[in-house]
């Protein structure tokens, strides 16, 4: 998929309409199934691995990528998400998602239901990343996976009391696909926000803490830029299974 910017779509899509209005009215709406599209691949991959003896290896793989910062991968395809299931050294997970994603594209969850009311703020952190530019990404986008959790469910604040009976409650509702998800998800947002003293070693992983309350030395890798916004993919993608068109 090649991804392009805001303003380059609109050129785009201005020399097409020059050129042909019936082709980019096609073009249009398909920008504007894409939610559409996304939920039916997504509920065809939940329905898909149940019925295969992959569901040990997809639930101990995806428990193993959280603990290394990453999400079910549940845009890729079923081969591909097999694939790095299997790996276990961290710098070769980080090199995949930077690979999958240089050639995938990261836009489109701007767009979706869950994340459409940070379509600004995400349209500026992908131009930025694109461009290199991932350090300010980082702030930004963790107030965007803050947003996401706890805006669906109506609440103010999700302490860690309410994430863990927000996520206790996912993974039970889920069974083995989309509770697996819950569980990654839920591993990820501990590491992310356990509790580390301002005053002790640097953690060792993105924290919320040290980075929102300016503590963290901003010398974040673009695979920590990239592991947010995947995240906010795996959110984006089971939130669409559960909110898909009849």
């Amino acid at each position: 998929m090649i991804s392009l910017s805001e303003s380059q779509r609109t050129n785009v899509l201005k020399l097409a309409t020059l050129i042909d209005p019936e082709r980019v009215a096609a073009l249009m709406r398909q920008l504007n199934e894409f939610a559409t599209a996304q939920s039916a691949a997504m509920k065809a991959w939940s329905e898909y691995l149940p019925q295969t003896d992959l569901t040990p290896l997809y639930r101990d793989g995806a428990t193993r990528l959280a603990r290394f910062g990453w999400t079910v991968p549940m845009q890729m395809g079923l081969r591909e998400m097999m694939e790095i299931l299997k790996e276990t050294d961290a710098d070769a997970i980080d090199n995949y998602f930077l690979a999958f994603y240089d050639g995938w594209g990261l836009r489109g969850i701007e767009n979706s239901q869950l994340l459409s009311r940070w379509s600004a703020l995400l349209g500026q952190c992908f131009e930025n990343y694109e461009r290199g530019q991932h350090l300010i990404c980082i702030p930004a986008l963790l107030t965007v996976l803050e947003g996401a959790i706890a805006v669906p469910e109506g609440a103010m604040f999700l302490g860690a009391s309410q994430r863990k009976a927000l996520f206790d409650m996912k993974i039970a509702q889920g069974g083995d696909v989309e509770g697996t998800v819950w569980e990654s998800l839920r591993i990820f947002f501990d590491n992310l926000y356990q509790n580390s003293d301002f005053t002790g070693t640097r953690p060792s992983r993105l924290n919320r803490h040290w980075i929102l309350h300016g503590r963290d030395e901003p010398n974040w890798r673009r695979a920590d830029a990239l592991r947010l916004f995947h995240t906010l993919f795996t959110l984006s993608s089971i939130f669409s299974l559960k909110h898909r068109p009849s």
